[in-house]
């Protein structure tokens, strides 16, 4: 299927998610809008990647903190004779040793003169810890892969990485098996999961660590809809039929701890909740509802509050507490990620506390979390705390070492990208729903999609989480 046909596809999905999320009705205020391009000055030449608005920003560009890694380029932008490729977005990522493996949104199989081997999902992948990639280029079937939302995952011995994504035009699943060589990474031809009629969306899936079961939660939109769940008990083979979670909703995020019980967060329009189950997915209960406040993010086509969960499995003292982040409007009116906790299989939940140190009014969003080998609890982010009010966008980092009781941030781009005014395909989202990290041993690798050579492309750090929670703590 051609990327002009799925430009189609993603005006009609798009409308058809906004009056599933909403009941079936629009409101200017609802963060699910597929909002149309800003119309903004010419390129400023003399700075790579963004445009000059009427008052001239601060670009900070300045050495990154001792723990935080080099931003390196993850795609290859001169696989289009233009040396741009438009927009890559949507990050996932996972790691097994020194081989790390990005997964991500990709315009490129739409524009002319570029190669049609993306279809609507890129990858990369690098065999020395993230110190350098190799874009991956096409994937067995890949035109099948139309609209996106790629998800990443290993086997429990780390020999197997899986990759997921949306199957043609919302119908379904593609699941791939794939493994690293001395000098390259080979994916096998993909199983498709699909469970009759509907539109399946937003796909997101966790390896159990002991058992190898992988859980995969999504939505499904149209009658009898909702957040399902579904089972792969011989690493993606076979699937079970779904299990609902939720009805209604968008954006879920599974998790599992050591003993085998199964977190899935969710949005569900005025509120994340989370559902527990205590047999492998059999039957859920909800053990946490927080309500949140919407807020656009100007320059930004979509962006919503997606929640991300993370399972303490260090062996330590908090060994099984649950987090959980999102990102919502404080008291302040003032758009920041928050983080709550449970030390009890959620049956209770701490007050949720802001992941960001700054005293800005500035937007921070897609809050991603995770937990290192420690316990440390750490979360990157999208901020604009050193420009308020316009375009520019860093991405942070923020620990905690107390169980998700304060944190300390640091950044972690090593220059601002500019939103506002990037070159992009119409027919895609360019910025689209979400960023991700994972926490590997005692280091975090971080993943985003970043506009500074003005279209997104994806970019990653490895940042040393042992060396930040040796830093003193106020």
């Amino acid at each position: 299927m051609s990327i002009s046909r799925n430009k189609v596809w993603y005006g009609a999905f798009c409308a058809l998610a906004l009056l599933w999320i909403t009941g079936g009705t629009v409101s200017a205020e609802n963060e699910y809008v597929c909002a149309p391009e800003k119309t903004v000055g010419a390129h400023d030449p003399s700075v790579i990647g963004v445009s000059r608005p009427a008052k001239a920003p601060v670009y900070f560009v300045e050495p990154l903190d001792v723990a935080v890694g080099p931003n390196v380029l993850v795609n290859d932008r001169q696989l289009c004779p233009n040396g741009r490729g438009l927009q890559q977005n949507e990050t996932s990522i996972a790691v097994a040793g020194d081989v790390v493996v990005v997964a991500f949104n990709d315009a490129r199989g739409g524009q002319s003169g570029c190669p049609t081997l993306h279809a609507a999902i890129g990858w990369g992948y690098s065999l020395d810890g993230g110190a350098t990639f190799t874009d991956g280029g096409t994937l067995p079937q890949s035109t099948h892969f139309n609209n996106g939302d790629p998800w990443l995952g290993v086997s429990p011995d780390g020999q197997t990485f899986y990759l997921s994504g949306l199957w043609d035009s919302y119908r379904g699943f593609g699941f791939y098996r794939g493994t690293a060589t001395a000098d390259d990474f080979v994916w096998q031809e993909p199983v498709v999961i699909s469970f009759g009629s509907g539109l399946h969306d937003k796909e997101a899936f966790v390896v159990d660590p002991n058992s190898g079961t992988i859980y995969m939660s999504y939505t499904l939109l149209g009658s009898g809809g909702g957040i399902k769940l579904t089972r792969s008990y011989d690493g993606g083979d076979t699937w079970a039929s779904p299990v609902t979670i939720g009805t209604g909703g968008q954006g879920s995020f599974p998790a599992v701890d050591n003993s085998g019980t199964l977190y899935v967060a969710y949005n569900a329009g005025s509120s994340v909740r989370v559902a527990r189950s205590w047999d492998g997915g059999d039957t859920f209960q909800n053990v946490g509802n927080f309500s949140i406040r919407v807020q656009s993010v100007t320059y930004m086509d979509r962006s919503p509050s997606f929640p991300q969960v993370a399972v303490d499995m260090s062996g330590g003292p908090r060994d099984g507490a649950v987090y959980v982040v999102w990102q919502s409007l404080s008291a302040q009116n003032v758009l920041r990620p928050y983080l709550t906790a449970s030390t009890d299989n959620g049956d209770t939940w701490s007050a949720p506390v802001p992941v960001n140190d700054d005293t800005t009014s500035a937007f921070h969003w897609w809050p991603s979390v995770s937990v290192d080998s420690n316990g440390n609890v750490n979360v990157i982010w999208l901020d604009r705390r050193l420009n308020p009010g316009t375009g520019l966008t860093d991405v942070y980092f923020g620990q905690s070492t107390d169980g998700g009781g304060a944190f300390l941030n640091v950044r972690v781009t090593d220059v601002s990208g500019n939103w506002q005014g990037v070159a992009r395909d119409p027919g895609f989202c360019y910025v689209c729903d979400y960023i991700r990290a994972v926490s590997y041993g005692t280091d975090v690798y971080a993943t985003w999609s970043d506009p500074r050579n003005g279209d997104p492309d994806i970019y990653f750090s490895r940042i040393d989480a042992a060396a930040m929670a040796a830093r003193p703590r106020n």
